[in-house]
């Protein structure tokens, strides 16, 4: 049996493959990929396995899903390059009969149940897929910049076309578990994490938190408490999002700037207004100062959140401040006479971050460390939104972190 070639390394300029065989890898290469191989070749009428070549392993973030660059050739039935993706959720495999909003997200060529896994072949449309490298092996800022530009402006037009951006209102507290679902459930990873470091306190009773010295508001607690917010009610804004765009379900090509999105596992039609970019903004972050202080970590959060731009000096910070501006932008284009909704809009451009952060505070599996960091994220980000509504944000029962 022929042995399957992985190019999976590049040079530092990200030009050149190098071939690597089964034989070297051993038993790191017992994946997926390959106890599904045979079956793959017959289901994908691919024919030989000389017909497949694999470029590449991705990686997935949160997901276990394996997903490979790979190239259809000689006589099989699909011809060109493509990706691959074996997953055992069936979240995407489903999602994939619907029609995304979203015209830069990845279509699905062909997919195949084969015993207890999902199997796509994917396509970035009118493109091909070799031109592209995930956002983060993007070297120069003025590409992720431009990049993140095209995103935010294309999908909050996409996501709002032909419906209503704004809607009735709605309760702060409804609104968050419209949004959040079960993650603020009580035995969840996020009341549960708060309870710990709460000093036993129950999480939805403490109004606001004291990490050294600083204060700031129980961003969990607003989310669950209606009594915290004295009758304040928002705009539901509704839209279709992706729901899981990071840097790593971000494509950039680094000849033209041009994006694609893949892994639409989460897109539904149901989100909130601004959360794609958000749930990005904190990624980004979150990646860019893993090896900073908590300290430090609140000091950029803040200044991001209130756009003090002199003071933020980090990697893609540049790149930030463009999603920023683009939101504000596509705002400021979107209120006329006929639409002024200018401050509602605003608001939700705060809130977006609130629910990025506990959104992703909410997990399952990750880190105690990034939980925490993206806790506060949200806490920051509903401190800047509490001080623009003038509502006290610093207000009894407060506790100290422990």
């Amino acid at each position: 049996m022929r042995n399957i070639e992985i190019l999976q390394e590049r040079d530092g300029e990200g030009n050149r493959n190098y071939a690597v065989s089964k034989r070297r890898y051993g038993r790191n290469m017992d994946t997926w990929f390959r106890q599904l191989l045979d079956r793959i070749l017959i289901e994908f009428h691919i024919g030989d396995r000389k017909n497949i070549d694999v470029k590449t392993k991705m990686s997935e973030g949160f997901s276990e899903a394996e997903v490979y660059l790979i190239e259809l050739k000689g006589d099989s039935a699909i011809k060109g390059f493509y990706y691959l993706k074996i997953d055992k959720n069936a979240e995407e495999y489903r999602n994939h009969q619907k029609s995304f909003c979203f015209s830069k997200a990845v279509k699905c060529v062909a997919k195949k149940r084969i015993e207890n896994y999902y199997v796509m072949l994917l396509r970035i449309a009118g493109n091909s897929v070799q031109e592209y490298r995930k956002f983060q092996s993007i070297y120069q800022s003025s590409i992720k910049t431009k990049a993140v530009r095209s995103m935010a402006g294309e999908m909050l037009e996409e996501a709002t076309n032909g419906r209503e951006i704004v809607g009735e209102e709605i309760c702060p507290v409804i609104l968050c578990q419209k949004q959040l679902q079960n993650k603020l459930l009580p035995g969840q990873s996020l009341p549960e994490f708060l309870t710990r470091h709460l000093q036993g306190n129950t999480p939805g009773d403490i109004s606001s938190i004291q990490i050294g010295e600083v204060l700031l508001p129980n961003a969990y607690a607003y989310a669950v408490n209606k009594t915290f917010w004295v009758g304040k009610r928002f705009k539901d804004m509704p839209c279709s999002i992706h729901g899981d765009l990071h840097a790593g379900n971000v494509l950039v090509s680094n000849q033209t700037s041009d994006y694609a999105v893949i892994d639409m596992a989460y897109y539904r039609n149901d989100g909130w207004l601004f959360f794609d970019m958000a749930y990005f903004e904190f990624n980004l972050m979150l990646h860019n100062l893993k090896r900073e202080s908590l300290e430090h970590w609140l000091f950029c959060v803040w200044q991001v959140a209130e756009g003090s731009w002199d003071e933020v000096d980090f990697k893609d910070g540049k790149v930030i401040r463009a999603i920023s501006g683009e939101e504000k932008a596509w705002i400021d284009r979107k209120v006329t006479e006929r639409f002024n909704y200018l401050d509602q809009l605003r608001q939700a451009r705060i809130l977006a971050r609130v629910l990025a952060g506990l959104n992703y505070a909410g997990k399952k599996d990750i880190p105690e460390e990034n939980r925490f960091r993206a806790y506060l994220f949200a806490c920051c980000y509903l401190k800047r939104l509490l001080v623009a509504e003038g509502i006290p944000y610093i207000s009894p029962p407060l506790c100290v972190w422990k």
